[in-house]
């Protein structure tokens, strides 16, 4: 056949969820107040269990590992694949990917303190719901041509094949930094999701002054920054109104495009047939050309501590202080990949390989 053309789909149901809770922690008594009113672990003890006859707790995490009695994740992956052969013009193949899936909670930490202490939530890691998958796979594109050269007469062939990956960002999370608001993980925990405030809430937020480098922004200049912010993100401005969604948001989509030279060569030498392969490759040779094409993009834990929480007003009064710097709004928050591996790279590598056949 000149073409051949497959679609196919597939739907997975996880029957039971993994899940980790703390067994260690009274449930939270309290809300924040405003708009951003999620629920909030007492101070005292970091809301341990009172053991001892004078209230505190020598232990610090009690993870129960369990199955999940809550509704379970699934996933959804949907392959599309077009060839055509080399019988006329050269060999391409297409194929697009999408896949999406939820969970619970991943668990891709190594330790069962990890699991729960690295999810991101709203109400406290004891209380999560369905989320998107941090290995959710999102959108792929595949395109790859190939031809292969033959003169008449010439045992010899030459092939050339060129490839174009696209995909998808990570998975990733807006998460506050500097304080936790629930304090499900005491006071200095750094997983829970942001609240993503209207232009009229943004006005009626409290936000400390915050200094850098011998300058001090104060509030008026950070409620216009943050609000720049979200209006600039396409997933952040969508989410007005509401929470940051556990990998919620993506990396940038990232842009690949190898290129592999290939030389056969046949000698025969009777009684014996000697096939030599030379064969070139250049990962991501976008880059040699500009250094700022084929970037891939990695970030740590795979959320970004978008806005301090700066504390309470007082211990009776919740109303939630902030602090935002101005220099998210000029620099990714994301790394550069600077990995030495050729799918992960973001500069551009070679490799000469040599394969002989004695037949």
């Amino acid at each position: 056949l000149l073409y051949s053309f497959q679609l196919e789909a597939i739907f997975s149901k996880t029957l039971t969820d993994i899940i980790y809770t703390n067994i260690n922690l009274l449930p939270p008594t309290e809300a924040a107040l405003g708009a951003d009113n999620r629920p909030v672990y007492a101070a005292r003890n970091e809301a341990r269990i009172p053991l001892l006859p004078d209230s505190s707790n020598p232990y610090d995490y009690i993870i129960l590992m369990s199955n999940n009695k809550k509704p379970a994740g699934n996933s959804f992956l949907l392959n599309f694949h077009l060839f055509h052969s080399e019988k006329k013009g050269p060999a391409c193949t297409l194929r697009y990917s999408y896949g999406r899936a939820s969970s619970l909670q991943d668990g891709n930490a190594a330790v069962n303190a990890s699991q729960w202490r690295l999810t991101e939530s709203v109400g406290g890691k004891n209380d999560l719901s369905l989320a998107n998958a941090v290995y959710s796979l999102g959108h792929k594109i595949y395109l790859g041509i190939s031809k292969r050269i033959k003169r008449a007469g010439n045992k010899n062939e030459f092939g050339i094949a060129v490839n174009y990956t696209g995909q998808s960002g990570t998975p990733m999370s807006f998460v506050y930094g500097n304080y936790s608001m629930v304090r499900d993980d005491g006071q200095k925990g750094s997983a829970d999701l942001i609240y993503i405030p209207t232009a009229n809430q943004l006005t009626q937020m409290i936000f400390l002054p915050f200094a850098e480098n011998g300058k001090t922004y104060f509030a008026e200049e950070q409620k216009s920054a943050f609000d720049q912010y979200i209006e600039s993100d396409r997933y952040l401005k969508s989410r007005r109104g509401n929470y940051a969604e556990r990998n919620g948001s993506r990396l940038p989509f990232t842009h690949t495009i190898n290129l592999q030279l290939k030389k056969d060569i046949k000698i025969v030498w009777k009684p014996l047939q000697l096939h030599a392969e030379i064969k070139l490759d250049i990962f991501n040779i976008a880059a040699l050309f500009n250094p700022a094409w084929g970037k891939k993009y990695f970030l740590p834990f795979n959320r970004v501590e978008l806005v301090e929480f700066a504390g309470y007003k007082g211990i009776r009064d919740l109303t939630p202080q902030f602090r935002f710097n101005p220099a998210h709004n000029k620099e990714p928050d994301w790394i550069v990949n600077q990995s030495f591996t050729p799918s992960y790279s973001s500069d551009w590598s070679s490799q000469i390989s040599f394969k002989i056949t004695l037949k």
